[in-house]
């Protein structure tokens, strides 16, 4: 191993990375590399030989493991309050029951019944779209630092996160929204 004065030349060496650019699968010139570096200078130790892109992933897999969280903590928020929704909407449908039996036997039609419970679903979506703007505005500072190539105000990601939750929404109301639709009066009636 060629020295200079004062440089301790084998810990640079252990300790040096090197990069070698290639146009062919990396994988397969590994043994080609080892064997230059051995003919420059066979007391240079190669070890962990890795692709760039082993570094990479090896270096973004916590920050893709939590991002794989939060998506799932999200799916399952979406889910429970889809869920809670729905709940919502069915037990206040079922205790009209009696003024939708009376309701559909005066004439009303089951559309409009349909309507009514989805409006109240949709109303309560709405209100919980725009509580969570200005949550989200208000928390914007905060998770500014967590953005890649992204502002905390995008437009596109609150256009699209709206019209998720008011697509959940929608499905979560439509349910109890059909069953009073189909309510048959006389039995309504006879329920209680």
């Amino acid at each position: 191993m060629v020295t200079s004065p004062g440089v301790n030349m084998e810990f640079l060496a252990r300790r040096m990375s090197y990069a070698v650019r290639v146009r062919s699968a990396p994988e397969s010139l590994f043994p080609a590399i080892h064997a230059m570096v051995h003919e420059l200078d066979p007391g240079i130790p190669i070890t962990d030989v890795r692709t760039l892109r082993s570094i990479v992933d090896a270096a973004s897999s916590k920050t893709r493991f939590a991002m794989i969280a939060l998506a799932l903590a999200a799916a399952a928020g979406l889910l429970l309050g889809s869920i809670g929704l729905y709940g919502m909407l069915a037990f206040a449908t079922s205790q009209r029951t009696r003024e939708i039996g009376v309701r559909i036997a005066l004439g009303a039609k089951p559309a409009s019944m349909r309507v009514s419970v989805l409006r109240q679903g949709l109303e309560l979506c709405v209100a919980g779209l725009a509580l969570g703007l200005v949550a989200a505005i208000a928390l914007r500072v905060a998770i500014t630092p967590l953005l890649y190539e992204v502002s905390a105000t995008d437009p596109l990601t609150f256009a699209s996160v709206a019209a998720v939750l008011l697509l959940v929404g929608t499905v979560a109301a439509w349910i109890p929204a059909s069953r009073a639709a189909r309510l048959d009066p006389v039995r309504a009636l006879r329920s209680d």
